[in-house]
């Protein structure tokens, strides 16, 4: 069973007190997170009411995020690169390279190119690299 109580009993009051006494951003991550570390040992299942009081307070966000509570404000994430367009790009990359380069930089452009389109595993590339030479200027 959850400790539901803690926000309100517990670390709402103490971190109201800190704000109030103009504790430093340093001095309410550490005294909060570690009240938050002790309430969650407790068993404290309402982290997010808490934290939701106070989102403008980038320290007590930062206290609550150490111990893996953060915020979802229903926003859409900021664009991310997913695993395959990343791969897509680097294979892109691969096949520019791969007519406008030395024997070497080709191989290994073929090599980045296996490896983002899966035709190698990442041991048969780290040992086809092995063999290759590459011009440096």
């Amino acid at each position: 069973m959850g400790f539901g109580s803690a926000g309100i009993t517990f670390f709402d009051p103490m971190a109201r007190a800190l704000i109030k006494a103009g504790a430093s951003d340093q001095e309410k991550e550490q005294v909060l997170g570690d009240l938050i570390g002790h309430l969650q040992g407790e068993d404290w299942d309402t982290e997010l009411d808490s934290l939701q009081q106070f989102l403008d307070d980038p320290a007590i966000v930062r206290a609550f995020a150490k111990h893996g509570i953060t915020w979802d404000d229903g926003e859409p994430d900021q664009p991310s690169d997913s695993d395959s367009d990343v791969l897509a790009l680097i294979s892109e990359i691969a096949s520019s390279l791969a007519d406008a380069t030395d024997a070497g930089e080709y191989h290994a452009a073929g090599l980045i190119g296996d490896l983002a389109n899966g035709r190698k595993t990442i041991a048969e590339a780290r040992e086809e690299l092995t063999h290759i030479t590459f011009r440096h200027i």
